[in-house]
């Protein structure tokens, strides 16, 4: 599988931010999700574990907050990777992310 890389950075509001993480929330519940930015696109799928990483920090003098948030996971192989027999619809994906079991 070739390497896949969507980096995204912006400023905007806080509300805005938060729906960002809802996303991010859901999409780990249902152990799927499609990033998209622009015309390039990931999509994965989440195993049962996740290692997560978090680091917050503060600066009194600058005025400044930082928070860092690492998700990562090994995907399994290949051959375990085998769609359950039925219908996947994941809204909001493109055709090549919507996968259709026999």
């Amino acid at each position: 599988m070739p390497k896949e890389k969507i980096q995204f950075a912006s400023t905007l509001p806080a509300a805005e931010a938060a729906q960002y993480l809802e996303s991010l929330a859901k999409g780990l519940r249902e152990k799927t999700m499609l990033v998209e930015s622009g015309d390039s696109s990931v999509a994965m799928q989440v195993p049962d574990e996740v290692k997560v990483d978090l680091e917050v920090s503060t600066d009194a003098e600058k005025g400044k907050t930082d928070i860092e948030l690492s998700l990562s996971w090994r995907q399994r192989r290949e051959e375990e990777l085998a769609p359950p027999p039925g219908l996947t619809i994941v809204p909001g994906a493109t055709a090549e992310a919507a996968v259709f079991g026999e």
